[in-house]
């Protein structure tokens, strides 16, 4: 605020402030008042001059009106101290009467008395403020949901416009301070130290620091008491600690909703300025993020104390899920909490510290739970498994996918992060070993219901598989390690139905690109298909799903047992004539065995042109030709190596070594592949060592 009268400045020499003449006292000065200015502690009530009715500060206190009482104190307040802060006025000394040392005792101690009434005065407002504050949040209309009473938001009203009135005048007498501090440093000799602004002993009064004092401690008393009624569920929790974090988070909702629901009523609307509506707005957000860090201090202790694994899971449920979507984002209190920095309710080393110990107790859960599945399933197997809609059909994928899903989803909504589910679902991966081993034990011991059980679980396999495409959650170690668990199952559970296939097809197999191949090339074939195609009648009661993918890897298995039997060398092709014969026939072959097994159900399309572009390898004769073919078949197949390269040369008899070694050359310095088809990996040869002469 400004000063009322100017200092003397020291520089002009002509005025000591400090200086006492014995024959001269200074007047009894008083502030000049305007003409329409009244008694500072006494306010006019009501529009009508005929009607209007004056109130003193005790009525004022009385009758609840804060902010006037507020304001007629400020009032008071600035004339008393900008009255004692001006100089003796040179001009107007006058000499004093006889035996008088200044006359100024009488005025001093007068003016000591009224700050010390002003004092007292303030006092007893914001005694009346904190008691009207208090009353207003612990009423028994703020204890349940329903809003507050018209009375309670005037008064509320009344209220923080006192915080906000004595907040501006501490900062008013902090400025005037700072100024006068910068006054007294830039000032000459002594006349800068005595005049001045004075700070009253009470300023600064620091009302919103006690205001979020006051409403901290309340929200504590709050939070640790009873909730309104015991049909909300807290009376039928299990343990002592979870009724605590139930009863108090329904406590914060309860009572942000009274809030939130009187100051968005169109009543209150009508009842406030703009500016009042603000400053209300400001002590509901203090409000609210007190509640939050009220709520935030509970939930921590119980964190740190050493909690059951229900009593954990159930804090956990609360942080991450229930206040998080019930409370933060309610429809009635996402404004606020969205415009108000909230910290976290536990802290990030607790929160982990209580995921780990639930996820823990999840997964020794699930690893019990999935064994005893696997033990019934096992002993199922002695009177053999069920069929449903004709086909051999075991629930063990069904029940043991139901308790990892029915966990995992568990986990997510008590979880900070859905990706930390995975250690559920990475259960699976120790129970697919031991599932393997003991389907292995029992194929060991070639038990009557072999086949229907081997059957029964492929189903299952397939299961497993459809699940893990579907999941989403996985890291890319984390898939890898469960594939490669199921892969190996796979692999395992279809070799016991394929096994007895190629074995019964083996005689034929050594026909396969015999010295009479070419002649005999076709019957051959023939013979081969309706014998894979008996064979595949034995297993009408697979599944439909499994058929497809029991069909896909004998076609696979064929077409790989046809090319090994080709590049074991057994026959050579002297002349042009018998190559493009050769490649004729490697031709109509493909598309022959692939039309046998797409009609039965197989999807491999992508094994159609294998055998066509081996057939090039053949057909041309010219080295730069064989060495582009070469190149092309790797970038289909970037498995293939320079030894097959080497043994598919070996049936051109008219090859030179050195034309054999610059084709092969040309598999190394080929462009790379972005194909990933994996098929002469599978072919097992010799490494072709060129036995022809340059």
């Amino acid at each position: 605020m400004e000063e009322t009268s100017e200092r003397p400045k020291a520089s002009r020499g002509r005025y000591l402030p400090k200086l006492r003449i014995p024959q001269f006292a200074r007047p009894n000065r008083k502030p000049k008042r305007s003409t329409d200015q009244s008694d500072p502690d006494v306010v006019v009530i009501g529009a009508n001059p005929a009607a209007e009715r004056r109130l003193t500060l005790t009525e004022m206190l009385d009758q609840r009106l804060l902010a006037e009482a507020s304001r007629a104190l400020i009032s008071r307040e600035d004339q008393l101290f900008s009255r004692g802060s001006q100089e003796p006025d040179p001009g107007a000394l006058q000499p004093a009467p006889p035996g008088s040392q200044g006359g100024g005792g009488g005025e001093k101690e007068e003016e000591e008395n009224k700050k010390d009434v002003l004092q007292k005065d303030l006092e007893a407002l914001f005694v009346l403020v904190w008691i009207s504050v208090h009353s207003i949040f612990t009423s028994p209309s703020s204890s349940s949901t329903s809003s507050f009473s018209k009375e309670d938001l005037r008064l509320l009203q009344s209220a923080v416009s006192v915080i906000h009135q004595q907040e501006a005048q501490d900062q008013c007498w902090e400025e005037r301070g700072r100024e006068e501090e910068r006054g007294g440093e830039g000032g000459e000799g002594g006349g800068g130290g005595g005049g001045g602004a004075r700070l009253p002993v009470w300023r600064p009064v620091a009302c919103l620091h006690t205001l979020q004092s006051l409403l901290a401690a309340m929200v504590a008393t709050r939070l640790r008491g009873p909730t309104t009624g015991d049909d909300d569920g807290v009376a039928g929790l299990s343990t002592a600690a979870k009724r605590e974090v139930c009863s108090a988070g329904k406590r914060l909702k309860e009572d942000l909703l009274a809030v939130a629901r009187t100051v968005s009523s169109p009543c209150s609307l009508e009842m406030k300025k703009k500016e009042e509506e603000e400053e209300v707005a400001d002590v509901w957000k203090l409000y609210a993020s007190l509640y939050h860090q009220g709520f935030a201090g509970r939930l921590t202790e119980l964190a740190r104390s050493r909690l059951e694994v229900d009593e954990c899971s159930y804090l956990l449920f609360w942080v991450n899920d229930y206040y998080p979507s019930a409370i933060l984002k309610h429809k009635e209190l996402q404004a606020v909490f969205d415009s108000t920095k909230l910290g976290a309710l536990v802290p990030q080393k607790e929160l982990d510290q209580l995921e780990d110990q639930y996820l823990t107790h999840k997964e020794g859960q699930v690893g019990v739970w999935l064994g005893a599945a696997l033990a019934r399933e096992q002993e199922s197997w002695q009177g053999g498994p069920e069929k449903m809609d004709l086909y051999w059909f075991s629930p063990l994928a069904v029940d043991t996918l139901q308790v990892v899903n029915s966990v995992r989803l568990e986990a997510r909504s008590v979880l900070s992060d859905d990706t930390k589910a995975w250690r559920i679902t990475a259960q699976l991966q120790p129970f697919l070993a031991s599932y393997r081993k003991a389907l292995e034990g029992f194929a060991r011991r070639n038990h009557v219901n072999g086949s229907a059980v081997m059957k029964a679980n492929l189903v299952c396999i397939q299961q497993f598989r459809s699940f893990l495409e579907k999941q989403a959650d996985l890291s890319g170690d984390q898939r890898a390690g469960l594939e490669s668990s199921l892969r190996a199952l796979e692999d395992w559970g279809y070799g016991i139905l394929t096994c007895p296939i190629h074995l019964e097809m083996k005689a034929q197999y050594r026909l396969l690109w015999s010295n009479s191949w070419l002649a005999r090339a076709g019957p051959i074939l023939d013979g081969l298909l309706d014998t894979l195609d008996g064979q595949l009648h034995l297993h009408t009661d697979l599944k439909p799903a499994c058929m497809e993918l029991l069909l896909g890897r004998l076609h696979e298995e064929l077409l790989v047992e046809y090319v090994t039997r080709m590049m074991k060398g057994k026959m050579m092709m002297r002349s042009r004539e018998e190559q493009e014969v050769a490649a004729t026939l490697l031709c109509d072959h493909g598309k022959k065995i692939h039309t046998f097994f797409t009609e039965r159900g197989s999807t491999r399309v992508e094994l159609l042109p294998l055998l066509p572009k081996i057939s090039e390898l053949l057909r041309l004769q010219e080295r730069a030709s064989l060495q582009l073919e070469v190149a092309a078949l790797a970038m289909h197949y970037p498995d293939l190596r320079t030894h097959h390269v080497g043994a598919l040369m070996s049936l051109k008899s008219n090859l030179s070594a050195a034309d054999v070694r610059v084709i092969k050359h040309s598999l190394e310095s080929g462009p790379p592949s972005t194909n990933h088809s994996a098929f002469f990996s599978k072919v097992h040869v010799v490494k072709w060592m060129n036995k022809m002469k340059p």
